[in-house]
């Protein structure tokens, strides 16, 4: 049964994928704003193959923080960045540069403002970092990093 209702899942999750990436692909033209909703409906609709296909639910405990805050968290797989982005108001990601090359996905993480670093950059991955977080603060929005 576990294989199965894994199955109609990763079906679900493919066929979400593909269709919201295709159909919303102008949104890319359209303000950061327009693809971070974008990114929470297709969290939600991710979570509802979860709670209904694979009967895998969720629920957040207390109030997540808001405004300009630093969220630190072990990344443990993709479910937890899906989660947070929901529990967070328009978090912008820390995340490694080369995530941004995937089509689609890539492109949407771009728009909706990550801050992408090159791991290999040493120091003056760092700088780039801090100065793009620093931005994303004095826009008085959280920052959600896996360290």
């Amino acid at each position: 049964m576990t294989a199965l209702r894994s199955a109609l899942f990763l079906a679900w999750f493919l066929a979400v994928t593909t269709v919201l990436s295709l159909v919303f692909l102008p949104v890319l033209i359209l303000p950061r704003g327009a693809t971070v909703w974008l990114a929470r409906a297709w969290s939600r609709a991710t979570f509802f193959g979860l709670k209904y296909l694979a009967g895998v639910d969720w629920e957040i405990l207390g109030v997540p923080p808001k405004g300009a805050v630093l969220v630190a968290a072990k990344h443990m797989s993709m479910w937890d960045t899906l989660a947070l982005y929901l529990a967070l108001d328009s978090p912008a990601i820390v995340l490694k540069r080369s995530l941004l090359r995937i089509p689609f996905y890539g492109w949407f993480l771009w728009k909706a403002t990550a801050i992408a670093i090159d791991r290999g950059a040493g120091a003056a991955a760092l700088r780039k970092m801090s100065a793009a977080a620093q931005k994303v603060l004095g826009e008085g929005r959280p920052i959600l990093i896996f360290p």
